[in-house]
This record gives C-alpha cells, structure tokens and sequence, in this order.
C-alpha cells in the first residue's frame, strides 16, 4: 500500500481564497524541507529532520527512497538544472551541495557552510545558494578548477529561499522575528559585484515566509507558513494572495497552466501535498 492516500479527488473553490485546490494527498514525511515536482505523480521530497529514522533522504510519492538522490545529514533543498537531467541537493548538516546526473552519480559536491537551498539561473551557467547563517553565494564554473564561489548578500534575517529569476536578479525569503518576515528582490548594481536590495513585499505583511517560486515576468510566488497563505509578489512589491487556509505551508512549486504545489506540514490530514489552480498565474 502506498503511504500517500489521495484524500481529495474533486475539485472544489476554498473558501475566500482565489485558488482552485485540485486535490490534496497525505504525506509521511513531515516537515519535509525540499521538494522536486517533475510531473503530478513524480514528486520527491527531503525528510531534512530525519522524521522516519531512516537518515535523512529523499522520497517519491510511493513513499521508497528515490535511489538516485543524495543523502546525507540533513537533506533540505532540491532543484533541477534548466538545461540538463542534473539535481542539486542541499546537505545544510553537512554543509555540503551535491550536484547528481540522472544516474544518481555524483558530479561535484561544494563544501559550502550549512547551505539551505540552491537554485541556478534560468540560462543554468550560474547557481545562488542561500545559507543558513544569513548569507547568499553565486556559484560559477563547468569543472572542479574553475569553480568560482563568492558571498554576494550578508546580514539575511533567518532567509529560507532563493528564487533567481535573471542571471544576476532573485528573491530572498526571510522568515525573521515572529510577524516581521520578508521577501525581497536583489539585483547587481555594478560591475564590481555589488548586490543591492531593489524592492521588498509591500501592502501585504508576511509572518513567516519560506518557499518560493520565481515567475517568468520576474515575479514570485512565496508561502507564508504562519499565514497559511500562497502569494504573489510583484516586481513593483505589490502583492496578491493566491491561496488560503493552507494549514502550515513550507514549499511551493508552480507548473503549467496556473497549477502548482504546495508542501503543508498541518491539515486536517496532517502533512500533505496540496494541488491547487489560480487564474493569476495564467
């Protein structure tokens, strides 16, 4: 028997919210903290905590470890290159970034100080990683030789996600003191490297934001964990809420045709995924 159950089937309106939720299916990995939607019905995600005592590793729906996906100490984001059947997987407890092909071989792992999540830019040349000591890095370079690592942000309030969406431009989730949350936009000022803050959420208070989505006309997407909301943010900082009543949301990954993706640690049948439709992201 599988260990996800799809509880929800039909399709129905939340209530005061703009999305269309699909379904939803229970999840026995709680708290998972990187998720990796190649279609509906192949979805992997991180138990980072170790939750099932089994080490921290990676899970498809049916609930088996996906063998051709790192493992390690604390196992937390994942991300697929644009271009190539190549997986980035984020090991923050043993500091280490893993690059892994199709195969489940290993191509590079950077020694990178408790990393939190890595995403590469669209044109794939170039890879951001958010740490969880407050920092941001641009990671460049095809072999091992010439791999090149900077730190381009300092100072991030407790961040959670990155979502590039230029070869220089992302947004930075930081979840910060209770209610004082943020999502914000960097972009390079100079040809010296220089990252500066260009705009954060405006109109719109965030308690907890964690996951993010990048859109391909430079907004965003982000749950608010302590808000139960899916929203999205604008390149000018407005915001609109997509999404309602989404219990304990940490991850969210958007698809085709308005559809997306929702990890939720808390529903009413516990940790689950939640598949959802808005019209603003069509």
């Amino acid at each position: 028997m599988n260990i996800f159950q799809v509880l929800l089937a039909c399709v129905f309106w939340a209530d005061l919210a703009y999305a269309e939720i699909i379904k939803i299916e229970s999840s026995s990995v709680p708290a998972a903290h990187g998720m990796y939607v190649k279609s509906p019905s192949e979805i992997w995600l991180a138990d980072t905590y170790n939750k099932r005592n089994a080490g921290s590793q990676v899970y498809d729906l049916s609930g088996n470890v996906v063998k051709r996906a790192a493992h390690g100490d604390g196992v937390a984001g994942i991300a697929k290159h644009p271009r190539q059947e190549l997986y980035s997987f984020c090991d923050v407890m043993g500091s280490q970034v893993y690059w892994l092909d199709s195969n489940g071989d290993k191509v590079r792992a950077l020694a990178i100080p408790k990393p939190w999540n890595a995403r590469w830019t669209p044109s794939g040349d170039a890879m951001f990683i958010v740490t969880y000591d407050g920092s941001v890095l641009r990671v460049s370079g095809e072999s091992r030789s010439d791999v090149i690592s900077e730190a381009i942000i300092h100072g991030l309030d407790t961040p959670f996600d990155i979502a590039p969406v230029g070869e220089t431009s992302l947004w930075v989730s930081e979840q910060g003191k209770s209610g004082k949350g943020r999502v914000c936009l960097y972009d390079k000022t100079s040809s010296a490297g220089a990252y500066e803050k260009i705009i954060c959420n405006q109109g719109i208070e965030l308690d907890n934001p964690e996951g993010l989505w990048p859109l391909s006309d430079g907004s965003v997407a982000a749950v608010d964990t302590d808000r139960g909301t899916l929203v999205k943010i604008n390149r000018d900082g407005s915001a609109i809420v997509l999404a309602k009543d989404l219990g304990l949301p940490i991850l969210v990954q958007l698809m085709e045709e308005g559809r997306w993706v929702v990890f939720t640690n808390r529903s009413k049948v516990g940790p689950a995924l939640i598949f959802g439709r808005s019209k603003e992201l069509l």
